[in-house]
């Protein structure tokens, strides 16, 4: 089932180091309920992206003031004390912030980020590959970590995959450009993609990309957002081939604008389903939204209306991370009022009847403010959410297919 894997320049004579530590306890760590997994770190941190292994462990990286740090989390929620230095494994580089995580299938891990610039070193991208002890893997660019410096000035990284073949596909932004790249397991850019390695879409209006997913055969999507002269910024598609070029008959030369009711957020996290479909997420009209568009670009009108379902909500509610199942049911979740919720649709764009109350359950962690920045979907259609909660709080929690906590989970 394909899923997404739902990323500086690198100082004269310096190398940004992957190193394993475990954040200090802090006394305040909130009493978290069955169901739900509360980390608490010393300082100020955030929930960047979280991944699922093939065997149900988490991975979340955290951006905190002393670099990323990378959580792992065993299929039951607790911490996995195997990984790195009980559980935790650091990337302690000033300057540098994860924007997204991804298993290969042997565990091991690709992580996305980018390096601020500072003083001559321009802002760079960055990709660092852990294996699945949590160690640094020096097959992966000779110590683990690459810094993209080939790339524009200001390059930003949004949101990376790893093929079946382990090589790292990322999305990112640079001069107001998309820039698709390929990697490879040593580390070196893949030029059999789009003949250097890297596609850039053509110099015209503003892109702004989020998400990125591959298709069963190799497809890359990649969701985002486009600035039009005169217009409101537009929720975006690009589709390229395995070999990096706009795939044929997607939208105009690869490229959809996205055409709905959807006012906010509908490209900030995406999706494709078992059965191919590209699905994100965001608000229209205040309620919880989810936009399903088939494989080839085309509006899904099997779903909602014309390609759009809406949860009805009584409090204003904003899907931010969205997940499917593999019976094609659609789990979105976000900000719902000033906590957060959970919703769900059937495979037809229908509140889901059998997931909480009328497809909708509510989730409060106790700690505001409440952000998510992933929403995993288990083997069994369980579902994972991770997010942060307050200043410096990780939080997981995991909901059976009726949308209640389960209280095996971090119990």
């Amino acid at each position: 089932m394909p899923r997404v894997l739902l990323a500086p320049s690198c100082l004269m004579g310096a190398a940004l180091l992957l190193t394993t530590a475990t954040p200090a306890v802090a006394s305040d760590a909130p009493e978290a309920r069955a169901g739900t997994v509360a980390q608490v770190f010393p300082k100020d941190a955030e929930a960047a992206a979280a991944d699922m292994s093939a065997d149900g462990r988490v991975a979340v990286a955290v951006n905190t003031d002393d670099g990323i740090t990378v959580v792992r989390f065993t299929s039951g929620g607790a911490v996995d004390t195997s990984y790195g230095t009980k559980g935790y494994a650091r990337v302690p580089a000033t300057g540098v912030s994860a924007a997204a995580v991804a298993f290969d299938e042997d565990g091991s891990l690709t992580v996305a980020g980018t390096r601020a610039a500072s003083g001559d070193a321009k802002q760079t991208a960055v990709l660092a590959r852990l294996t699945k002890e949590g160690k640094p893997d020096k097959g992966f660019s000779g110590d683990g970590v690459l810094f993209a410096t080939a790339l524009p000035a200001g390059t930003e990284a949004a949101a990376v995959a790893v093929q079946g073949d382990g090589k790292a596909v990322l999305a990112a932004r640079a001069e107001g450009r998309l820039l698709v790249g390929r990697w490879g397991n040593d580390g070196r850019r893949d030029a059999s993609f789009d003949g250097d390695g890297l596609y850039r879409s053509p110099a015209k209006d503003p892109e702004t990309p989020t998400a990125i997913a591959l298709q069963e055969d190799g497809t890359v999507v990649v969701a985002g957002s486009t600035e039009v002269p005169g217009q409101q910024r537009h929720a975006s598609l690009w589709s390229l081939t395995p070999k990096g070029a706009p795939t044929s008959g997607f939208g105009t030369k690869g490229k959809l604008l996205i055409a709905s009711a959807v006012q906010s957020g509908v490209s900030d996290n995406m999706v494709v389903d078992s059965s191919g479909n590209i699905v994100m997420t965001g608000s229209a009209g205040g309620k919880f939204a989810v936009v399903r568009h088939r494989h080839t670009g085309a509006a899904d009108t099997t779903y909602g209306e014309k390609g759009l379902a809406t949860i009805p909500t009584a409090t204003d509610s904003e899907g931010n991370v969205v997940g499917a199942r593999t019976d094609g049911h659609v789990l979105t979740a976000g900000r719902f009022g000033t906590v957060l919720g959970v919703a769900a649709t059937t495979n037809k764009g229908e509140p889901d009847g059998e997931f909480g109350t009328r497809g909708l359950t509510r989730l409060d962690f106790g700690t505001a403010p409440q952000r998510l920045c992933a929403l995993l979907v288990q083997g069994d259609g369980y579902v994972v959410v991770v997010g942060t909660a307050g200043a410096r709080h990780l939080v997981l929690a995991r909901f059976d297919t009726a949308g209640a906590l389960d209280p095996r989970f971090g119990g």
